[in-house]
C-alpha cells in the first residue's frame, strides 16, 4: 500500500470516527456529521475506483486492507475496536456506496447508535465475521473462507508449505501476511470440525529443513485441539491457533547452522537460541494486524510453569493460559518429531514424559486436560 493511499485511508477513518463523536455529542443530522460523511465518500472515490471493492479485516486494534496492514493510528484503533465490539470482524465497501450507507457506518461507530442487534448490511456495505463455527454466512455476514474438506495429510503439508513461504518473507523482516496466516488457521479449525483426530492431522517431517515450519503447524493444530476441548470458540480459538503457528517466529532470525546442529549447542550458541522468544515477540509487535495474544505467547512459551525457563522475569509474573497451552504443544511435538540427532519417541511414551513435567515445567491442570485429549485420540485411533 503506497504512502498516498495509506494517508487517504487514515483520513477516511478520521472522518468517520470524528463524525461518530459529533453524532454522540449532538445528533446524526448535525452539519459537521454530514460534512465529514461527505468528505469520507469523496475519499472513497479514489480508494475504491475502477469497480473494485475494498476488503477490510479487523484484528484487535488493527486493520488489514486488501491483504496489506495499515499502520495503526488513534482513529484506526477506535474504528476497529468499535466494530469488533459490535461483532464485526470484516467489512466490504463497494465503490458505489452512498452517503446514507456511510452514515449508517458512522452510527455503528457511535455509542448512541450501538445496540445488541447485529449490524445490517446494505447494497454497498457488508458487515462480516471470521466464521469459525460452521463455515456458512451468518445472516448478512460475509465468511472469510468457505468450508474446506481435509481428505489426507497432503493437504496439511500444503498448508505447511504455504506457511513456509510466509516465513521466508518474515525472515527478510518484511511484514507478516496476517491474511495468509488466518486462512491457514481457519482451514485447520475446519479440519477439527470434521472430527479428524488431532494426531491424525499432524504433518510428518520429511527433511530436516522442514522442521521449523512443520513444528509450527503441528503446534498450531495441538493448540486448537486443546482449546476446543476446553470449550474455546470463535475469535479466541483462532488467535490461540495463530499463536501456535507464530510461537517460534524468532527462530527465523537464527542462523540455520545453529538450528540444525546435530549435537549440543555451545554456550554462545545456546545464548543465541535463548534470544528467539524476545526477538519473535518484538517482530510480531512491530507487525501490523497481528493479535496481541501472539506477541505474548511468542515471548512466554519457554518460561515454563515455574518460571525456570527463559526469558527471565519477575517471580510474580503470570503467564497467559494460551502460553501454557503452547508450551505443552511445543514440548509434545518436539519429543514426537524425528530429528537429525535422534529418532522420534512414541506417542504413549511422550505422554508419559509430559505427565512427569506437571507442576514444574508445565501447568498441571492444562497438562491433565492435554493428556486426556491424547488418550481419547489414541482410543479413537485404536
Amino acid at each position: 500500500m503506497i504512502n498516498d493511499k495509506r494517508s487517504s485511508w487514515h483520513e477516511f477513518f478520521r472522518c468517520l470516527v470524528t463524525a461518530a463523536a459529533h453524532a454522540d455529542l449532538y445528533d446524526s443530522g448535525h452539519p459537521q456529521v454530514r460534512h465529514l460523511v461527505s468528505k469520507a465518500r469523496t475519499l472513497l472515490g479514489s480508494l475504491v475506483a475502477g469497480g473494485n471493492s475494498a476488503e477490510l479485516l479487523l484484528l484487535d486494534e488493527d486493520i488489514v486492507i486488501d491483504k496489506a496492514p495499515l499502520p495503526a493510528s488513534l482513529h484506526t484503533r477506535r474504528f476497529s475496536t468499535a466494530l469488533i465490539t459490535s461483532g464485526v470482524e470484516h467489512l466490504r465497501i463497494m465503490p458505489d456506496i452512498t452517503e446514507r450507507e456511510l452514515l449508517s457506518l458512522v452510527l455503528a461507530l457511535s455509542r448512541r447508535g450501538r445496540s445488541d442487534a447485529p449490524l445490517q448490511s446494505s447494497a454497498h456495505l457488508v458487515f462480516g465475521v471470521i466464521d469459525l463455527e460452521d463455515g456458512r454466512n451468518k445472516g448478512s455476514s460475509w465468511a472469510c473462507r468457505e468450508q474446506v474438506e481435509f481428505t489426507n495429510e497432503g493437504e496439511i503439508a500444503e498448508e505447511t508449505a504455504r506457511f513456509a513461504e510466509i516465513c521466508e518473507s518474515a525472515r527478510q523482516h518484511r511484514p507478516v501476511s496476517v491474511i495468509g496466516l488466518s486462512e491457514i488457521v481457519v482451514r485447520f479449525i475446519h479440519a477439527f470440525e470434521q472430527e479428524l483426530p488431532p494426531l491424525g492431522v499432524l504433518a510428518p517431517l520429511r527433511v530436516a529443513d522442514e522442521y521449523t515450519f512443520t513444528h509450527a503447524t503441528n503446534v498450531c493444530l495441538l493448540n486448537l485441539a486443546q482449546a476446543k476441548s476446553l470449550g474455546v470458540e470463535s475469535t479466541l480459538l483462532h488467535d490461540i491457533g495463530l499463536a501456535g503457528l507464530l510461537h517460534d517466529v524468532g527462530k527465523l532470525f537464527i542462523p540455520q547452522d545453529i538450528l540444525q546442529k546435530p549435537g549440543k549447542p555451545t554456550d554462545q550458541e545456546w545464548e543465541i537460541l535463548q534470544q528467539h522468544p524476545v526477538n519473535g515477540a518484538r517482530y510480531l509487535l512491530e507487525s501490523s494486524g497481528v493479535p496481541h495474544l501472539c506477541v505474548v505467547t511468542a515471548f512466554e512459551h519457554h518460561m515454563k510453569f515455574n518460571l525456570s525457563g527463559y526469558p527471565m522475569v519477575a517471580s510474580r509474573w503470570r503467564q497467559h493460559f494460551a502460553s501454557h497451552i503452547t508450551t505443552i504443544s511445543d514440548i509434545f511435538d518436539a519429543i514426537c518429531t524425528k530429528r537429525s540427532y535422534r529418532d522420534p519417541v512414541q506417542v504413549k511414551e511422550t505422554a508419559r514424559l509430559i505427565a512427569g513435567l506437571k507442576g514444574t515445567e508445565l501447568h498441571p491442570q492444562l497438562t491433565e486436560n492435554f493428556l486426556g485429549v491424547i488418550e481419547r485420540n489414541l482410543a479413537e485411533t485404536a
